[in-house]
Order: structure tokens, then sequence, then C-alpha cells
């Protein structure tokens, strides 16, 4: 990552980390079913974030990533921070930027 795509990198983390905290307490807190396996758990998770996209893997990653951590931790936190800094990396590295800032 060039230090341009960083530091646009930055400018858009602090978005994305707040849509993943509350997409995490929405996942895990209030949809939460009690007594659910890991696998059902999951699947329902990426069906919920997939389904409005249906061709787009990146939330299936991001439904895995959030559940597995929160399953482990207990917490919404780790899962949301590297959620959003998974989906900035992929957006800012995916971008083409022709001037610089």
């Amino acid at each position: 990552m060039s230090p341009l795509h960083l530091r646009i990198a930055l400018s858009y983390l602090i978005p994305f980390t707040v849509f993943f905290v509350v997409m995490g307490t929405v996942l895990h807190g209030q949809l939460r079913r009690s007594g659910a396996s890991a696998r059902r758990e999951t699947l329902t998770n990426v069906g919920l974030l997939v389904g409005g996209f249906s061709a787009l893997p990146l939330m299936t990653i991001v439904a895995v990533l959030s559940t597995w951590f929160f399953r482990r931790t207990g917490h919404i936190w780790v899962g949301a921070f590297l959620s959003a800094v998974l989906v900035t990396w992929i957006v800012v590295a995916s971008q083409a930027t022709h001037y610089a800032f």
C-alpha cells in the first residue's frame, strides 16, 4: 500500500468501524438465538449479510470473521474492527487514484 493509499484508508477506517460495530451489535445482540450451533449461527449471518449482495463474497468473509470472533470472545469489538480494516483495505486498494491529495 502506498503512502497515498494509507492516508485514504485512514480516512475510511473510522466510518467503516462504526458501521461494523453497529452490524455486530445487531447480528450478535438483537438477532442472536440462544443455543444455536456455531454452524447455524454462521450460516444465518452469512445469509443476512449476503442476501442483498448476491454475488459479493466479501460480505461472506465478513460474516464468518465476525461470527467466529464473537463466539471466541463474546464481544463484537474484535470482529467489527478486523472487518472494518479488511473492507477499508479492499475498498482503498481497488480504487484508482490519479491525483495526489
